[in-house]
């Protein structure tokens, strides 16, 4: 049921919301997130958690395996 949920947040997030952000496989960001890039440009590798209201407001590619703290901040 956790995989399922997990499946449906990414669909709804990657797809829907912020539809430019690639991501790669085993991806768990919390809905709370929030993405805006000027150019559109943000990528996340395999493998990668990221916490609640996390905020990513620049272009930005993240690596693989790599956990993200709650209420981190990119500018």
């Amino acid at each position: 049921m956790k995989r399922l949920y997990k499946a449906l947040r990414n669909l709804f997030l990657f797809k829907i919301k912020y539809p430019w952000v690639e991501y790669g496989k085993n991806v768990s960001v919390q809905k709370s997130c929030y993405f805006f890039s000027k150019n559109r440009h943000t990528k996340i590798g395999n493998r990668v958690g990221i916490g609640r209201y996390c905020s990513f407001q620049s272009d930005i590619e993240f690596g693989n395996v790599l956990m993200i703290a709650a209420f981190c901040v990119f500018i």
